[in-house]
C-alpha cells in the first residue's frame, strides 16, 4: 500500500510523503538505525488520530483522515481559528514523524503493559485491567507537545476520556 497524502481525501493514509519523512529524520539526533516502513508510517497517522481529541471538526466530513480541520481551537493563544482553505499544521505533520520513530524503537511497548487484561483476536476482544492505575498516557511526550494546542491526548486506564460531540 502506498502513502497517500492528499488533504482532506477519501481514502488518504498519511499527513507525509515518504520524501518528508526521510527529510525529516535527517540529521535528527535520535533516529540512529531508523529505516523508512511504509506500513509504520500509516499506523503512525493512524494513532495520532485515534489517540486525539482534535479541536474543532473535519473540514469534510467524508476525508478519511483527521486534519484538515475547518476550525482550530489554539489553545496557547486561546484563539478560535477559521481557515478559508484547508491546513495541516507542520506540527501534526511533526508528530507523525516522531510516532513513527517511537513505534520503531518501542513496538512492542504501544500500551502500558498493565492496563491491558486480555486480547482476542477472532472476533476483536479486547479488556482492559480496571484496577490499572487510570491516566497513563498513550503518546510519547515530545507527539503530545506538539499537538497539545490542535487537541487533547486521550488517555488510558480508568482516568476520564475526552470524546467530541457532535450535535446533529
Amino acid at each position: 500500500m502506498a502513502l497517500i497524502t492528499d488533504l482532506g481525501g477519501l481514502t488518504s493514509n498519511s499527513y507525509n510523503t515518504q520524501t518528508e519523512i526521510e527529510a525529516y529524520f535527517t540529521g535528527h539526533p535520535y533516529a540512529a538505525g531508523w529505516t523508512y516502513n511504509e506500513g509504520r508510517a500509516i499506523y503512525a497517522t493512524t494513532l495520532l488520530d485515534s489517540l486525539v481529541a482534535w479541536f474543532g471538526y473535519k473540514w469534510d466530513y467524508r476525508q478519511a483522515r483527521e486534519f484538515p480541520r475547518a476550525v482550530y481551537m489554539n489553545t496557547e493563544d486561546r484563539l478560535a481559528l477559521g481557515f478559508e482553505i484547508p491546513v495541516l499544521p507542520v506540527e501534526i505533520k511533526n508528530a507523525q514523524c516522531e510516532l513513527d520513530l517511537y513505534i520503531f524503537k518501542n513496538s512492542t511497548s504501544l500500551l502500558p503493559s498493565n492496563n491491558l487484561d486480555s486480547v482476542k483476536v477472532g472476533p476483536l476482544e479486547v479488556n482492559f485491567n480496571q484496577d490499572a492505575p487510570g491516566g497513563q498516557e498513550l503518546l510519547p511526550a515530545i507527539v503530545q507537545g506538539m499537538v497539545k494546542k490542535w487537541g487533547t491526548v486521550k488517555r488510558s486506564g480508568n482516568g476520564a476520556t475526552i470524546s467530541n460531540v457532535v450535535r446533529g
